[in-house]
C-alpha cells in the first residue's frame, strides 16, 4: 500500500502559534477516551492503520501535503498512545497521538557540535527523551525500525533502505548512548554504512566480539621459522582421543561442489597436527566435513564482513548472523551431531528479507562475500586483540 503523506504536523510544534488545530495539553489529552489504534484514509480512499507501539513516518513541516520526497527525509516518531474525543453535534472526532521521536543525524549534530552526521546513514534515527501530542492527520505510514547492535551474534538482516537504530539520545542532557566508535576497532571510530570504502572485519571469540576497519588491521605475515602464516590460527576440537587443531573457518576456501568439498576437507585435515597420535583424529574429521553440504560449509567458511555499498547482499549489518550459525552447526557436526535436515533455514534465520536487494542475491549466496566490481578474494586480516584470522 502506497503512503498516504500527511497532512498536519508536530515535532516544531513549539515554533508554531497556537491555532483551532493546535495540540491539546496533556492534562486535557488524558481526559480523551484512549484507543489502541486508528485508520487515515488516503486520497483514494484506502485505509492506512496505525497501531500503538508501531513506528510510523510523519510529514515534515517544511513539506506540503502531495509533496514527494525522499523516504528518508521523513520525520520518523514511535507511538506511545492513541485518544480522541467526539463532538456531539456534529458526531465528528478529533484523534491525537503521543509520539517519542526518533531523531535523524542532522537533528543530532544540531544539538551535539563534536557529533559527526556522516558518519550514519540516511535511514539511521535515535530514539528520543522528547515527546509531543501530535494529530493523526500528521501521519504518513507505519514502518518498522531495526534494532542494531554491533556484539549480536545473531543481528536480523537490516536491509540499506530501512529506518534503524543503534544509539539512544537524551536530549535534555545532549548525551548519546552507547558513546559512538567507543567499543569499536582500535581507531575508536564508529562504523559509517554511508561510506563508500567502509570495509569491517569482526572477530566473534568471546574475549573480542568486535568489529575493525579492515584499513585499521595488520595483514598475516609469517612467524619466524614457521611455514604457515598468521592466518593459521587455530581452533582447538577436543575429542576423547586428541585435541585437534584446525584451521581457522575464515581461511577455508568457499566450495562449489560436493567433489571440492571432499577434496578442501582433505587439505584442511592434513594441514593440521601430522604427528601420529593425531592421524586418526585428522581422518574422523576429513569425513566429517565431506558429510556436510557444501553451502553449508561455504558459508561457515567466509570472513564476517560488512560493506553496504560493496557486499551489497549482506545489507547494513553484512553476514555476521548466518556466519556464525553455518559454524555452530559445522561444530556440532563435528562434534558427533548429525547435519540437521532444516540447516538452511537455521543458518538463513532473520537473514534471507524479502527479497533481492539493490540486484544482490539472498539467501545462502548472499552469505558468501563478493564485493560489487571487485574480483578475487577478500583481504586477509588478523584480529589486533586475539591475532586470530578474521
Amino acid at each position: 500500500m502506497a503512503p498516504r503523506n500527511g497532512s498536519k504536523k508536530g515535532k516544531g510544534k513549539e515554533e508554531l502559534p497556537r491555532s483551532e488545530y493546535a495540540p491539546p495539553t496533556q492534562e486535557e489529552f488524558l481526559k480523551m477516551k484512549q484507543y489502541n489504534k486508528f485508520s487515515i484514509p488516503d486520497a483514494e480512499g484506502n485505509l492506512h492503520p496505525f497501531s500503538r507501539f508501531e513506528s510510523a513516518t510523519i510529514l515534515p513541516d517544511d513539506i506540503n501535503p502531495g509533496e514527494e520526497i525522499e523516504n528518508h527525509k521523513y520525520w520518523v516518531a514511535k507511538i506511545v498512545d492513541i485518544r480522541g474525543v467526539t463532538h456531539a453535534d456534529d458526531d465528528s472526532n478529533d484523534v491525537w497521538v503521543e509520539v517519542r521521536w526518533y531523531y535523524s543525524p542532522e537533528d543530532v549534530a544540531g544539538i551535539i557540535k563534536s557529533f559527526n552526521a556522516k558518519e550514519c546513514s540516511p535511514y539511521e534515527r535515535m530514539p528520543s527523551d522528547h515527546y509531543d501530542i501530535v494529530s493523526v492527520e500528521a501521519f504518513n505510514e507505519a514502518v518498522e525500525v531495526y534494532e542494531f547492535k554491533d556484539d549480536n551474534l545473531d543481528q536480523q538482516y537490516i536491509p540499506t533502505d530501512a529506518f534503524y537504530t543503534r544509539y539512544e539520545f537524551k536530549k535534555q542532557s545532549r548525551l548519546l548512548t552507547p558513546k559512538p566508535g567507543a567499543d569499536s576497532c582500535v581507531c575508536h571510530k564508529p562504523y559509517a554504512p554511508a561510506n563508500d570504502a567502509t570495509i569491517m572485519h569482526f572477530c566473534p571469540r568471546p574475549n573480542c566480539r568486535t568489529w575493525y576497519h579492515q584499513d585499521c588491521l595488520p595483514t598475516p605475515t609469517r612467524r619466524p621459522g614457521s611455514t604457515s602464516s598468521a592466518s593459521s590460527s587455530s581452533i582447538t576440537l577436543k575429542r576423547p582421543s586428541a585435541a585437534l587443531k584446525v584451521k581457522s573457518f575464515a581461511r577455508i576456501s568457499p566450495l562449489k561442489s560436493k567433489n571440492q568439498a571432499s577434496s578442501s576437507s582433505s587439505n584442511i585435515a592434513s594441514r593440521g597436527d601430522d604427528s601420529e597420535e593425531d592421524e586418526e583424529a585428522q581422518a574422523a574429521l576429513s569425513e566429517a566435513l565431506d558429510s556436510l553440504p557444501a553451502p553449508l560449509l561455504a558459508a561457515a567458511s567466509q570472513p564476517i564482513v560488512r560493506a553496504p555499498k560493496l557486499y551489497l547482499a549482506g545489507g547494513l549489518v553484512g553476514n555476521v548472523g548466518p556466519v556464525v550459525r553455518a559454524r555452530r552447526i559445522v561444530y556440532e557436526v563435528l562434534g558427533g551431531s548429525e547435519v540437521p535436515v532444516d540447516w538452511e533455514e537455521k543458518v538463513l534465520k532473520g537473514f534471507s528479507g524479502d527479497g533481492e536487494v539493490e540486484g544482490a542475491a539472498l539467501g545462502m549466496e548472499g552469505a558468501v562475500v563478493r564485493f560489487k566490481g571487485r574480483r578475487g578474494a577478500v583481504k586477509g586480516v588478523v584480529c589486533p586483540e586475539c591475532g586470530s584470522a578474521i
